[in-house]
């Protein structure tokens, strides 16, 4: 009987032993791991969702450019007329329907830096509405003073092939004009060249400073702005 309760005894020792054991070598492992993954962590860094450089806001000197509404503004006389144009809604309306008077129209607005002073300028269209089939145009430039849109320089084109606008654009801080330039034997739609003129401001007014004459490879005598915005510069 002693030597069975004995047997009994060494058995039981046995297991709990070997339990003890195995709940030690477990919390171990569970150490170890928790160690591990501690060493391994590292944070993911965060990047931003907005590109750098990607927009310029308007600087304050810009402010009174791009809030400037061109439909509905005074603009200085075009020509040889000694009356202002006073657009309203984007058109002035000539007095009568009769050939030979002139309304006007704004044809459209395109912001550079013109004077090569790091901000942008406007430079306004406005077609001259004849009652006919000729397409004169007025060019404005505006400056910004920070209060108001101020006027520095105008240019009338003449007629399609005779001088018609082409296109006007800004290049190294100088105006670039286009305009288009016929042949003796060219119809008024279809100048076979044109010009572009370089202006270069010199803090009164725009100097020539170069003439290319080049092949107009549409072939025809229309007029069209680059696109462009106000709200960085280009």
């Amino acid at each position: 009987m002693n030597r069975v309760y004995l047997i009994a005894t060494v058995l039981l020792l046995g297991s709990s032993l070997a339990y003890f054991v195995d709940c030690s070598s477990a919390e171990n492992r569970d150490n170890s791991d928790s160690a591990k993954s501690a060493t391994k962590y590292e944070p993911v860094p965060q990047r931003s969702t907005i590109e750098p450089n990607t927009w310029i806001a308007p600087t304050p000197a810009d402010s009174a450019i791009c809030s400037t509404d061109f439909r509905n503004f005074s603009y200085g006389p075009p020509f040889e007329d000694p009356k202002p144009i006073i657009l309203t809604n984007g058109i002035l309306a000539s007095a009568s329907q009769k050939k030979g008077d002139i309304g006007y129209e704004l044809n459209g607005v395109y912001f550079g830096d013109v004077t090569g002073d790091d901000r942008k300028d406007a430079v306004v269209v406005l077609d001259a509405v004849t009652g006919g089939s000729s397409m004169p145009r007025v060019l404005y430039v505006f400056s910004d003073n920070s209060t108001k849109p101020q006027m520095l320089w105008t240019f009338n084109s003449g007629d399609r092939a005779d001088g018609g606008l082409k296109t006007v654009y800004s290049q190294n801080g100088t105006l670039v004009i286009e305009t288009y330039r016929g042949e003796v034997n060219d119809a008024d739609c279809c100048p076979r060249y044109f010009e572009a003129k370089m202006y270069k401001w010199n803090g009164k007014t725009f100097n020539l400073v170069d003439t290319k004459s080049l092949p107009n490879s549409t072939g025809s005598a229309s007029f069209s702005l680059p696109h462009s915005t106000c709200d960085r510069l280009q």
